[in-house]
């Protein structure tokens, strides 16, 4: 999960996450591991808010 927030962070800040989101998406399986290990930033928790995401690239979800 770490390295996973701090791509985030990053796409956040040059303009990329919505490339990077639609990488997400493309994803066959993704499996978030570590939870707990750190604390989680407003940021981080509606970044991990990808059910949305998916459930409209994938509406029969």
């Amino acid at each position: 999960m770490p390295r996973l927030f701090e791509q985030l962070r990053i796409a956040h800040g040059d303009g990329s996450y919505a490339r990077l989101m639609n990488q997400l998406l493309k994803t066959d399986l993704l499996i978030l591991d570590d939870w707990g290990m750190q604390k989680v930033t407003a940021q981080q928790r509606q970044d991990l808010l990808i059910r949305n995401k998916v459930s409209e690239h994938y509406p029969e979800i």
